[in-house]
């Protein structure tokens, strides 16, 4: 079992948490945004990852892929087993991966393309040498089609940043009074929550080496809503 990723990715790291958590023997390949159109190209229908490749079987989405573990490996289950907790972790994972998935990212990228040696080495982490000197060649390059593509600029970085807030704080909301964000175990709920906010509170868990410096804005929010979310580290603790 193969999964293609960017080491960078909030959504790859949800399908490398899922691995591991339920043990599966897996190899990661990290690719390289612009240069992974020729690798995705050639084994799944669109170009995005994470894309997980288990024989002849193609699975690209993190969700698509979570519900594939489940599915094939059912020990250590993410989903609950009621009907009623199920299609609440559902929803939460839903709402995570278009209300904090997407916005963070856009977010983040619409200050952090503008310093190519903060985001440089972090988008080729993982790649090899060879690899890492062709993607600095090509940056500029891949910054322009990385902001057309996840419609990234200055008016939408702002629009995401405010986006990105409310649903912290709904999140946030939901906690108070709880250990999970559905019912009383650790959920796919939980494991998208926690993976897709790390790049906010970085926990060692994800595997990215995180920048000793970041722009100012960045820097402001991440101070603003430190401790909202200090969840998601212990989140990351004891699961990751």
């Amino acid at each position: 079992m193969e999964l293609y990723q960017f080491a960078i990715s909030h959504y790859c790291e949800k399908v490398r948490w899922a691995l591991k958590y339920k043990n599966v023997d897996h190899k990661i390949v990290s690719l390289v945004p612009g240069l992974h159109v020729f690798t995705i190209g050639k084994i799944a229908p669109r170009t995005h990852v994470p894309v997980l490749v288990d024989g002849e079987t193609v699975v690209q989405n993190s969700c698509d892929i979570l519900d594939y573990l489940e599915e094939k490996y059912p020990e250590r289950p993410l989903t609950p087993q009621s009907s009623k907790e199920k299609h609440q972790a559902c929803h939460w994972e839903k709402y995570a991966d278009e209300e904090i998935g997407v916005h963070l990212r856009r977010y983040f990228y619409s200050h952090l393309l503008h310093h190519k040696k903060i985001v440089a080495p972090l988008l080729s982490t993982g790649a090899s040498p060879m690899k890492k000197a062709l993607f600095s060649c090509m940056f500029f390059k891949v910054k322009k089609i990385m902001r057309q593509r996840m419609n990234i600029n200055e008016k939408t970085g702002k629009e995401s940043r405010e986006r990105l807030i409310k649903a912290i704080d709904k999140v946030a909301d939901h906690l108070k009074d709880r250990e999970f964000m559905v019912g009383d175990s650790f959920s796919r709920a939980d494991l998208t929550v926690a993976a897709l906010l790390a790049p906010i509170y970085e926990p060692e868990g994800y595997g990215l080496k995180w920048p000793k410096e970041i722009p100012e804005d960045m820097r402001l929010f991440r101070e603003e809503h430190a401790d909202k979310m200090l969840w998601v580290n212990k989140i990351y603790e004891n699961y990751r």
